[in-house]
C-alpha cells in the first residue's frame, strides 16, 4: 500500500512539473502576426462620447461651452459645427456604460445631454482611464 501511495504521488508531481508544448502550423501563425501588425495599425475604435447640446444657435452652444468649462474645469471638450449645427461633445469611452456616471451628473446641468457613438483616438480612451 505504501508503494501505491508513493507511486500515486510521484505521478501526480510528474503530471504537475510537465509542460505543454503547442505546436502551431506557420499559415496560423502567419495569420496571428498580420492580425497583430493591423491592430497596431489601427488607431481609433467605435467608442462613446457624450454631446452636451446641439444647436443651430452658435452663442447658446458659447454659453453653454462656456458653462461646462467652469463646472468641470479637468475634463475636455470639442466644439464642431455640421450646418446647420453647432455642437459640444465631451469623454472617450471604449463602452456606453462607462459613461452613464457622467451623464447623470451632466443632466443636472445640460438636460438634453446624451451619448453618441463616435471614432475614437486609442490614446483618448487610455488617457481618459488614466485621468479618471
Amino acid at each position: 500500500m505504501k508503494y501505491f501511495i508513493l507511486i500515486v504521488a510521484l505521478t501526480f508531481y510528474a503530471n504537475l512539473s510537465a509542460q505543454t508544448v503547442i505546436n502551431e502550423e506557420s499559415t496560423v501563425r502567419k495569420l496571428m502576426d498580420k492580425f497583430e501588425a493591423i491592430g497596431k495599425l489601427e488607431t481609433t475604435i467605435d467608442g462613446w462620447r457624450i454631446k452636451i447640446i446641439n444647436t443651430t444657435d452658435r452663442r447658446e452652444m458659447e454659453r453653454a461651452k462656456f458653462k461646462f468649462n467652469n463646472l468641470f474645469p479637468k475634463r475636455k471638450s470639442n466644439s464642431s459645427y455640421e450646418n446647420p449645427y453647432y455642437s459640444i461633445r465631451t469623454g472617450a469611452y471604449e463602452n456606453r456604460i462607462d459613461l452613464e456616471p457622467f451623464l447623470v451628473e451632466l443632466k443636472e446641468h445640460f438636460r438634453n445631454a446624451i451619448p453618441v457613438r463616435d471614432k475614437i483616438n486609442k490614446a483618448e480612451i487610455v488617457a481618459a482611464m488614466t485621468n479618471g
